[in-house]
């Protein structure tokens, strides 16, 4: 069991329901249901969904040891913290790895209200059912929805107006079974009343979880179903997360640049961060600001940094002799940049100011106590753009001191005056990221970023195995990770890392360094045969921008 209130009993938080979860990212469908929970304080606890391929032993099977089909009505199990018979076991093991993978989840949760609380901010949650009963057939389930347990969920509405439908992942579903299955289970439950397809009393579905096919010979394909659902339909109402994602579309963003996040993962990154009405959240590698709007717009108020101005104002944006980056009008007094953008989404009035400097060079101070609730970012890693800092490439061939021009002014006077950059190593900017988050996050603070993975092809000549993730996670003695999740691209992926700031008292004195495997030979190779003088992005074999290339 997964929950947030250990020690409690499933069954004392409120009754089962079954959560649809989007068949994409699975890996982050817990951690931000997980966050979303902490942050609108609501309790829950997941059960372990069935699964026909690995049945629970204490179901009944048939004498060749497979599942009987239909069960009798003496062999119905149930259990305590189920409403009635069904095959769905609590004490079964819960196992993280294996239940992330499924798109329908079985969660006790206070009520109706709670989940409809909870879809107003997840974005992966596709849909929630009342939970009436589970079975690991279709033939099972239909035996455990015309017994009396069952028949109390239903028995309200038989002589009300109702509607039915159908969901099945991994399968589509024949229009012929449908019709065929419908009436036969309506007739089962002693549905009377008149059916209504756009105002129902009630609507209930039945969702069926398959297998993915799997092509086992020329003749030969695995495809079957590991477990059926059957419950009401929870109405979550037009202003959910999932809604969110649409509304937010880069596609029709006033303000947009190539290195973007899309909306689905920057509204996945303010749940994890918790962002709340009265919180103050801070981006230091803000770019276009693709993060600080979903923040804001949950209640947020918002604050970011870059150290290239123009992709806070935008190319034609106001420079600081015209009102500064933020406050200032483009051509035609019409906001620019980032703040056109929040002016677009309703929250500009929570976006509290945004400024150009150099993460390593930062004007903010470290206050005892923390200054931020979180701390959201998307680090430049090379793929789109590469990460820069303050400094020279080459101090035997740049220049170190002032130089007046013919006009009389210094050259770093000039409004268009852009300080020298050098490469920033991806190992050196998570490790200066974790140093100054650990003094400008307030305890029990949340630092949530992206970090590159690179997936090993071949193997064997770059010291890994096929299919390797070959970037271990950071680690910092100030923080403990609550959550990591892969975004796979084929090649090469990318993790949301969240970790929250301990306090003093319980923080580690011992850190663990920041690992960097060795790069693919041929970027070894390639890097090797840099001239020597200038130094460059891809002198450093260990960037990962030289693995991906």
């Amino acid at each position: 069991m997964q929950t947030n209130r250990p020690g409690t009993a499933p069954d004392s938080i409120g009754p089962l329901y079954v959560l649809h979860f989007s068949s994409e990212h699975a890996s982050f469908r817990l951690p931000e249901f997980a966050a979303v929970c902490t942050a609108l304080g609501v309790p829950y606890a997941f059960v372990p969904t069935p699964d026909a391929r690995e049945p629970s032993p204490k179901f009944t099977t048939s004498a060749e040891g497979s599942l009987s089909s239909a069960p009798s009505a003496e062999s119905l199990p149930s259990f305590a913290a189920c409403a009635g018979p069904s095959d769905v076991d609590p004490s079964d093991e819960w196992r993280p790895l294996q239940e992330c993978e499924r798109p329908y989840q079985l969660v006790h949760l206070p009520d109706d209200d709670a989940v409809r609380l909870l879809a107003t901010r997840l974005v992966l949650l596709c849909g929630a059912y009342a939970h009436w009963t589970t079975g690991y057939s279709a033939a099972r389930t239909s035996a455990y929805l015309a017994s009396g347990n069952v028949r109390r969920f239903y028995a309200p509405y038989q002589n009300r107006s109702w509607k039915a439908s159908m969901v099945s992942i991994n399968r589509r579903m024949p229009e012929a079974e449908r019709r065929t299955l419908i009436p036969r289970e309506a007739e089962s439950m002693q549905l009377d009343g008149p059916i209504n397809l756009s105002a129902p009393e009630l609507e209930w579905t039945w969702l069926e979880d398959w297998s993915r096919r799997q092509q086992l010979s020329k003749h030969e394909v695995r495809h079957f179903v590991r477990a059926v659902h059957v419950g009401r339909k929870v109405e979550l109402g037009a202003q959910t997360g999932r809604a969110l994602v649409e509304w937010m579309s880069l596609k029709r963003r006033a303000y947009i640049g190539n290195t973007s996040m899309e909306a689905e993962m920057s509204l996945i990154v303010a749940n994890m961060a918790l962002a709340l009405p009265g919180t103050l959240m801070y981006d230091p590698f803000l770019g276009t600001g693709s993060l600080i709007y979903p923040c804001a717009h949950f209640g947020a108020l918002v604050s970011g940094s870059d150290i290239d101005i123009t992709m806070m104002r935008g190319k034609d944006g106001p420079n600081h002799y015209d009102g500064g980056v933020f406050g200032g009008r483009g051509e035609g007094s019409v906001r620019s940049g980032i703040h056109a953008a929040a002016e677009q989404y309703g929250v500009a009035a929570r976006l509290v100011d945004i400024w150009a400097a150099d993460v390593t060079h930062s004007p903010l101070r470290t206050l005892r106590g923390g200054l931020f609730d979180a701390i959201v970012t998307d680090p430049p890693y090379g793929v789109r753009a590469g990460a820069k800092r303050c400094g020279r490439r080459d101090v035997e061939k740049q220049r170190t001191e002032p130089y007046l021009l013919e006009s009389g002014i210094w050259s770093h006077e000039r409004p268009e005056y852009a300080p020298p950059m050098k490469p920033y190593p991806l190992r050196d900017l998570i490790a200066d990221l974790l140093d100054s988050a650990a003094g400008l996050l307030v305890p029990g603070g949340r630092l949530v970023f992206w970090v590159p993975t690179m997936t090993a092809e071949g193997g064997e000549a770059d010291g890994t195995d096929a299919g390797e993730q070959v970037l271990s996670l950071p680690t910092h003695p100030a923080f403990r990770l609550v959550a990591q999740s892969l975004q796979d691209f084929g090649r090469w992926g990318r993790r949301l890392i969240t970790m929250e700031l301990l306090p003093e008292d319980a923080r580690s004195q011992a850190s663990q360094p920041i690992g960097l495997p060795q790069p693919p030979a041929a970027h070894m190779r390639g890097a090797a045969k840099t001239k020597p003088g200038r130094l460059r992005a891809d002198q450093d074999p260990t960037d990962f921008r030289n693995k991906v290339r």
